[in-house]
């Protein structure tokens, strides 16, 4: 690592601002690596460029605090940004966005729309998510109009993908 900072360090020869943006950490195998990879980098480029880390996350501040060791926290000085949820009628325009490269509207029920968009919402708000269950309600329809029950079946799609990515994180048992 220590190589491949020095080559962007190098590279940065009129000192721009160097943003490290670290999308959802708690994903990684283990929160200690995260914080070993990122109180290396930061020794890395201490004193030698302007830089910054951003973490995107749903984790919550409170917890994500907590996967650091003191002195990784002490030198980031973490400080939470929180962004509101999209409201219903925003994900339907952003699917509606998505599906209008694809189908024209009158394929798609606006009610089915909406009864993604509160699902997500009740689910925390992922736009990801939402995109996900719909590219996989897409495979459902072949050519037919993307319709409530459609949805219904995105949805219980993504459930169960949940669950199996939950049950799989699990610690084995002996």
């Amino acid at each position: 690592m220590k190589t491949k900072g020095r080559n962007i360090i190098n590279n940065n020869q009129d000192r721009k601002l160097i943003c490290f943006i670290i999308d959802e950490p708690q994903k990684a195998r283990n929160m200690k690596d995260v914080d070993s990879f990122i109180f290396s980098l930061y020794q890395t480029f201490l004193g030698k460029a302007k830089f910054c880390f951003i973490f995107l996350s749903q984790m919550r501040y409170e917890n994500a605090s907590r996967s650091f060791a003191e002195d990784t926290l002490s030198r980031l000085q973490l400080k939470p940004m929180i962004f509101t949820m999209y409201d219903a009628p925003q994900i339907v325009s952003i699917l509606k966005q998505r599906l209008d490269y694809a189908l024209k509207p009158e394929a798609y029920d606006t009610k089915a729309l909406y009864r993604l968009a509160n699902h997500i919402r009740l689910i925390g708000g992922d736009m990801r998510e939402a995109l996900d269950i719909l590219h996989q309600t897409m495979k459902f329809i072949s050519k037919t109009k993307v319709t409530i029950d459609n949805i219904n079946e995105g949805i219980e799609w993504g459930k169960n993908r949940w669950w199996k990515n939950e049950l799989s994180s699990l610690p084995s048992h002996y």
